[in-house]
């Protein structure tokens, strides 16, 4: 799931979930009034139906209405009929149509049965045999103007009306609420495609020396115990896959403490040409033709943790070495500014290829996308040097000159 259509499924489960609550309670309104109304005519209807078996004679109801009748609540409506004549003994209301529910509450609409209104009534019927003759009590409410049914139909309205703001600010705090969700979205699937990509990368860099290990393994099962010369070297190529394999795998343990924090930190004062000059000894007895020149003019002293930044000047020397020659030239600068001391170090190769600006820090980040061997190591050295600079304090910067080579800036806090 994309996280604009997570947004618009949580803000269209919101609303979903408010109509259906707003609907629910409406339909549950609706069945309360009903059930108020059929409670009302029960009561008037047993009314009805004591006075006809009280009075003996329904005839002399034509005479006199009852007063149990006369008391009755004035929303409800009577009828008091023969069955077989339709002749009407009582009522206090002669519009009221002569119907039978059959002991049912039901309902009866009649359009235009008034000049200027309908005809809406709840009613119920019972039918008492009185004096040889089966009489109709009739009882109604006229739910065309009753207060609580009209209160009902309006509740559409005024839930329509007091939900819209509702709704305006949940649809705000979910948006506010998905676009926290989103961020964390995004970084659950950062966190994945760079756990995804990793576990891919180690994969692949011990994949061939397995291989070597398993291929020369198999050469000395069929020949080494004959082939003296083959042994040696099928026992050295072993060898040195294991080293490989061991320096990744020691390699990505430093990483992991470096990331995680628990790698301490140990600060002393130290000036930056010394360190330089003590690289330049050292990848000049590596690299005789690689030219190292220095600049720094101002004799810069750093509180640091000399080690880790040696480590870190060590892989970014050994990449400009790897990529651009064992006799490029490397220039080494530093200068201070207001707190921190700013290290610079370019190559005058080809430069880091056109994209990858971005990623030349990424764990098992190669230039070249096959992952050839015709470059040695595992991609990690940039990685380690970012993860080190960061935990000093630091920044570390990767760019290409204006003409031609590549820069990485070091920007280190004076922890004095």
């Amino acid at each position: 799931m994309k996280p604009p259509s997570l947004t618009l499924k949580y803000i269209a489960l919101l609303a979903t979930t408010t109509l259906a609550l707003c609907t629910l309670f409406a339909l549950l309104s609706a069945q309360q009034v009903r059930r108020d109304i059929d409670r009302k005519l029960f009561a008037a209807l047993e009314c009805a139906k004591t006075v006809l078996t009280e009075s003996g004679n329904p005839n002399s109801l034509k005479a006199e209405v009852p007063p149990a009748l006369s008391e009755l609540p004035y929303y409800i409506i009577y009828t008091i009929y023969n069955r077989e004549s339709i002749d009407v003994l009582t009522t206090n209301d002669p519009l009221l149509p002569l119907l039978d529910s059959r002991g049912k509450c039901r309902t009866h609409v009649e359009k235009g049965y008034f000049i200027d209104a309908d005809l809406a009534l709840r009613y119920l019927t019972a039918t008492v045999s009185a004096d040889g003759a089966d009489i109709i009590a009739e009882v109604a409410i006229d739910i065309e103007h009753d207060s609580a049914t009209n209160t009902l139909k309006a509740l559409p309205r005024l839930i329509a009306v007091s939900i819209l703001p509702v709704l305006a600010v949940s649809i705000a705090l979910s948006a506010l609420i998905s676009k926290g969700a989103i961020e964390q979205y995004k970084q659950l699937e950062s966190r994945y495609d760079r756990e995804k990509e990793f576990t891919a990368n180690v994969s692949h860099e011990l994949k061939t020396p397995i291989a070597i290990i398993s291929g020369h393994a198999n050469l000395i099962r069929r020949w080494g115990k004959d082939d003296r010369e083959q042994l040696d070297k099928s026992i050295q190529a072993i060898i040195t896959a294991c080293n490989n394999m061991s320096s990744i795998v020691s390699t990505l343990l430093s990483l992991t403490r470096i990331e995680r924090g628990t790698t301490a930190v140990s600060t002393e004062t130290f000036a930056v040409r010394d360190l330089f000059a003590e690289l330049e000894r050292e990848f000049a007895s590596l690299y005789p033709a690689l030219r190292i020149s220095i600049d720094d003019s101002e004799g810069i002293a750093l509180t640091s943790d000399r080690d880790k930044i040696h480590q870190v000047f060590t892989a970014i020397l050994s990449n400009s070495v790897k990529f651009a020659g064992k006799d490029c030239r490397i220039t080494m600068s530093a200068q201070r500014t207001e707190k921190h001391v700013v290290i610079t170090l370019s190559d005058d190769g080809e430069g880091f290829a056109k994209g990858s600006l971005d990623k030349v820090f990424d764990r098992f980040y190669k230039a070249d996308p096959s992952h050839n061997r015709a470059q040695s190591g595992s991609g990690l050295g940039l990685s380690i040097a970012k993860s080190l600079i960061t935990l000093l304090g630091g920044t570390i910067h990767a760019s290409n000159a204006t003409d031609k080579g590549a820069v990485i800036t070091i920007s280190l806090p004076d922890l004095r």
